[in-house]
């Protein structure tokens, strides 16, 4: 009816082609016109896109995964851009550097995490050496100015638009590591 009134109309919609299977098909209708520019005829077009269809289902889900993880991981969860812009981080991360939310860490220079800007320099350097640190212990400094052990998992990844980004985890040992110098 839209399409006959003279509107381009555009839609999904899911066929029965043989015995039980169905397709996902992007439907378009136009109307055409006669010389007293009424409609006179309408035209359309159907394309499988169950594919594409496919895909964008499967990458939401990983999305969700990924956001899953990302948001209830025990562990300090961070992605940060490497020349220091903003960056993410969960909700673990915000609490272990003391900060009341991830806006308010997040309106912080990154190197307010570090003892001193040399010391992020330093990190960084490393980082871009071997692209990727594990089980790498570092010393941070929270919100209150206070400093703290940590084990961070790290690796830098290169984006399609050329940038990079650190994505990585972060685990308090300060008392693990007091226990075993005790020991």
């Amino acid at each position: 009816q839209r399409a006959a009134a003279g509107e381009t109309v555009r839609y999904d919609a899911e066929v029965r082609i043989g015995e039980g299977r169905f397709i996902t098909i992007d439907v378009t209708f136009g109307p055409i016109y006669d010389a007293e520019r009424k409609v006179c005829m309408l035209v359309g077009s159907a394309v499988d896109i169950t594919d594409r269809k496919l895909v964008e289902t499967r990458l939401r889900e990983s999305e969700e995964r990924y956001r899953t993880v990302f948001e209830r991981s025990v562990a300090g969860v961070f992605r940060a851009v490497l020349d220091g812009g903003r960056g993410d981080c969960n909700e673990a991360f915000v609490r272990m550097f003391g900060y009341d939310s991830k806006e308010d860490l997040l309106s912080h220079p990154v190197t307010d995490l570090y003892p001193t800007p040399a010391d992020r320099e330093r990190y960084l350097e490393r980082l871009r050496q071997e692209r990727e640190l594990s089980n790498f212990e570092i010393t941070l400094r929270r919100k209150d100015g206070s400093l703290f052990d940590a084990l961070e998992n790290v690796c830098l990844v290169s984006g399609a638009d050329g940038r990079e980004t650190i994505h990585g985890t972060v685990l308090d040992i300060t008392t693990r590591k007091r226990l075993r110098e005790q020991m």
